[in-house]
């Protein structure tokens, strides 16, 4: 099981593990600098994610050690914050849920600049890397040929 982006139209997908996704979405929150706390997008995986930090964090500058994790993240028994809409464009695909609906092509087209700002500073040597660059072009795809970016 696991989670699957694609586009009609588009021959090329990305598949992932349902926490390894939520690692490059945590990954791509901390580079864009916005506030996991205040989002809540650590609800269920945060545990699992303290504890792979060291494996699947340890090449990446923002996460040096479980310990700078845990400064970043929210601890599961700390009462959520009211959500805060902000105004990162990223946002609406760290909220999206991650195994069903989809992202319409203009919120699609609204993203790619933000996102690939973000994967000029990602760690080339970081294993996710490829992943999040494959993400966007289904994201350019979807927005240029009017489509939608589909989380199933």
């Amino acid at each position: 099981m696991g989670i699957a982006l694609s586009v009609k139209g588009n021959d090329n997908y990305f598949h992932s593990a349902y926490w390894h996704f939520h690692i490059i979405r945590t990954k791509l929150a901390v580079l864009a600098g916005i506030d996991l706390n205040q989002i809540n997008m650590l609800l269920d995986g945060l545990n699992l994610v303290r504890r792979v930090s060291g494996e699947y964090f340890g090449d990446f500058e923002c996460f040096p050690s479980t310990e700078a994790l845990d400064a970043l993240v929210p601890d599961t028994n700390t009462p959520k914050k009211k959500w805060n809409k902000g105004t990162d464009p990223i946002i609406p695909f760290l909220k999206h849920s991650d195994c069903n609906g989809y992202i319409g092509p203009k919120q699609c087209g609204a993203m790619i600049k933000r996102m690939r700002s973000l994967l000029a500073v990602w760690p080339k040597a970081d294993e996710d890397y490829d992943s999040m660059r494959l993400i966007i072009e289904l994201m350019e795809y979807a927005a240029s040929n009017g489509k939608r970016l589909i989380f199933s």
